[in-house]
């Protein structure tokens, strides 16, 4: 003889703080209760960010100050940003310098100074000069003048043997130098012409001839006869004219002229026996 025991719960009803619930067996509600407000999540799921930052990937190599990622392998000979390039080994490394980097400008503050050694003359600079690369690390350039330029320092700019023929202007204070040599013909030592080279030449006909003060060769060369001729500029004042300045060296004057400036001849005026405060003589031998 078998026994069933049957035990059944539904259409009970529990007393809840002094009300019922209606529940059953299968479907029941009784937590929380059907009919009040739903319970606050837990403590510690409510404090959980919903959407947290996912962890950086272990692939994603280095990052540089500039933004770029730096991989720890690449394509051999790519370019990857700044300051970085892809050697053949497929490593990444940083170059000296990287035309893409901006500029730093080092200042202007530059200080000229000329300075006479021995039969030379040199012009140095004082200035600050930058680092001789630009990358400052793998992936970075250098953007701090501070960092990037040196400390001031005096740099050599120009050295050459003055002459006559050759003279250096400028190189003080915040001016460069600037070399300049004299047109070929320019009266140089008085008696010489300047040639093509810068060299002060001087033939020995005109060389001959005594100056007196602020006197000076302006030319020489062969005339249309075939005759040798000197041109000088003379300023004497009334004491002497161009009769008297070529004869002082046994030639004759050819031609004189008023000078309208230094070895500029007034083609106006003619005549070796004037007695022109300044004048130009061209003087030939007998």
């Amino acid at each position: 003889m078998a026994l069933v025991a049957v035990v059944g719960c539904a259409g009970a009803e529990d007393i809840v703080d002094g009300g019922t619930t209606s529940s059953d067996a299968l479907f029941g509600c009784t937590f929380p209760p059907c009919d009040g407000p739903p319970l606050p999540p837990p403590q510690d799921m409510a404090m959980r960010n919903p959407d947290p930052e996912p962890a950086p990937r272990l692939d994603m190599g280095r990052p540089a100050d500039m933004g770029v990622v730096i991989p720890d392998d690449c394509d051999p000979g790519t370019r990857i940003g700044p300051c970085a390039l892809c050697n053949l080994q497929g490593v990444p490394e940083m170059p000296d310098n990287d035309a893409n980097c901006p500029p730093i400008d080092c200042g202007g503050d530059e200080v000229y100074e000329r300075v006479v050694e021995g039969e030379e003359e040199v012009c140095y600079v004082t200035r600050r000069m930058p680092q001789p690369g630009n990358c400052r690390a793998l992936g970075q350039c250098h953007d701090d003048p501070l960092t990037f330029c040196g400390e001031p320092a005096r740099e050599e700019v120009e050295r050459f043997t003055p002459g006559p023929c050759i003279s250096m202007s400028g190189c003080e204070g915040a001016v460069p130098p600037s070399v300049e040599q004299a047109q070929p013909g320019a009266p140089c030592n008085g008696t010489g012409l300047c040639d093509v080279v810068g060299e002060c030449t001087v033939s020995d006909d005109c060389a001959s001839f005594p100056l007196q003060r602020n006197s000076q060769l302006c030319d020489s060369g062969t005339d249309v006869g075939g005759e040798p001729y000197c041109e000088f500029f003379v300023a004497e004042g009334r004491e002497t004219d161009c009769n008297t300045f070529c004869l002082a060296s046994d030639w004759r004057c050819a031609q004189a002229w008023n000078d309208a400036g230094v070895c500029v001849r007034d083609e106006r005026d003619q005549g070796c026996g004037r007695d022109w405060e300044t004048f130009v003589c061209r003087c030939t031998p007998f």
